[in-house]
């Protein structure tokens, strides 16, 4: 099930720090890009390698604290791709949530991605509306926002209604 508005299709995008649970993701097409994080030596795509539980349980074990690197520019070349796909499959809007700005680049990231996009697609940017969205916060404290506004959307609302949703909800977060 895809989410329409009428003829519009909106697409909901955020990062894996989000923490929406695979079951709403999956349920609200909700894509999520992941992190890499770095632990013992070796990286993993959080959410695709490990889930939540599993992460937390390693955290407990290890001596350190894991990192994690923000949307690098690997990730910013999904993120480009998938402005690209989503245009290409017909989508009218693409929302996109990331991580604190204070606190990664993801955020400074998407908007390049955005304006890259444009330049390579002109004619794009009068027919698919990116909206980039720096969430202010962490974890699920901006994922639910992402998920109440892709319910809204599946209700018939239209992409800016979801933005200001999202907007709102992080605001109050």
């Amino acid at each position: 099930q895809e989410v329409f508005i009428g003829m519009e299709r909106i697409r909901f995008v955020t990062d894996s720090a989000a923490d929406i649970p695979r079951q709403w993701q999956e349920q609200l097409h909700i894509e999520v890009l992941p992190f890499t994080i770095a632990m013992e030596n070796t990286e993993y795509q959080d959410g695709v390698d490990f889930g939540a539980q599993e992460f937390y349980e390693t955290l407990q074990s290890l001596p350190y604290i894991p990192t994690h690197s923000q949307l690098n520019p690997m990730a910013f070349t999904q993120c480009y791709e998938c402005y690209e796909r989503a245009y290409q499959e017909g989508y009218g809007s693409l929302i996109y949530t990331a991580i604190n700005a204070k606190g990664s680049s993801t955020y400074q990231n998407a908007v390049l991605a955005r304006s890259q996009f444009y330049q390579e697609h002109p004619v794009a940017e009068k027919q698919f509306a990116i909206f980039v969205l720096d969430s202010g916060t962490y974890t699920m404290a901006y994922g639910y926002g992402v998920v109440l506004g892709a319910r809204l959307a599946q209700e018939g609302k239209a992409a800016e209604e979801c933005v200001q949703a999202i907007q709102n909800w992080i605001a109050h977060a």
